[in-house]
């Protein structure tokens, strides 16, 4: 008579387990650090002062007020921005190493604008919110940004784009042109979407939901505040 057993079952979680083991040791055996143990290190970083003055006499706490969102959404440390006369502020912040760019970043006017040859039709004061768009693409597709408007904005663009059907328009950053489309019908929906290659969409939602600078800043002075005892 033939006796029954139970068929063989592999526990496969103590076979991992035990693979993965003895992973770990041979790499240990060749000197080769376990990386499951180990912590990223912290991006360094260095407390930093910037000192800017205001080019043409503006509001000095409208600027400061700006400043200060555009610090929170770059989320560094420890910023402050303190108005240290009529036409001069003072930055304190801490910048990561080898981060200086970000400096450019933070003074830069961040004005936008949508003209119609040597006609205005909207600037950054007429949108509300900027957001990438669009919101799910293939990683090969270039970047664009969509710009909600405010009512006021959207009542003006509604009525420029129905006068100016088959016209060009231009779409600016601090005088730098984006693109340059032809307007193919009116635009009620309150919305205006930038896109192609080389649009800088990274800056163009931060100055954009930040807020352009009510006056140009001229940068004074960069100054490592470790170094000053």
């Amino acid at each position: 008579m033939t006796e029954y057993t139970e068929p063989f079952a592999l526990d496969w979680e103590s076979l991992v387990g035990g693979t993965v083991a003895f992973l770990k040791f041979l790499l240990g055996l060749y000197g080769v650090p376990d990386s499951s143990s180990q912590t990223l290190p912290e991006l360094s970083s260095q407390e930093t002062r910037i000192v800017a003055r205001l080019e043409d006499g503006g509001e000095a706490d409208s600027v400061r007020r700006t400043l200060e969102r555009r610090l929170q959404a770059l989320s560094l440390p420890g910023d402050s921005v303190e108005r240290v006369s009529d036409s001069r502020l003072r930055i304190t912040t801490r910048l990561p190493k080898g981060q200086s760019g970000l400096v450019g970043r933070i003074l830069a006017t961040g004005l936008v604008v949508v003209t119609h040859r040597d006609q205005v039709l909207l600037d950054s004061s007429d949108f509300e919110k900027a957001e990438f768009w669009p919101i799910e693409q293939e990683s090969w597709q270039p970047r664009g940004v969509k710009l909600t408007l405010t009512d006021e904005g959207g009542k003006k663009w509604s009525r420029d784009t129905a006068a100016l059907i088959g016209e060009d328009i231009t779409v600016m950053l601090d005088g730098v042109i984006l693109m340059s489309p032809k307007l193919m019908e009116r635009i009620s929906t309150g919305e205006l979407v930038v896109s192609g290659p080389g649009i800088p969409a990274d800056e163009l939602v931060f100055y954009v939901n930040c807020g352009a600078l009510s006056s140009p800043l001229e940068l004074i002075e960069i100054e490592d505040a470790s170094l000053v005892h």
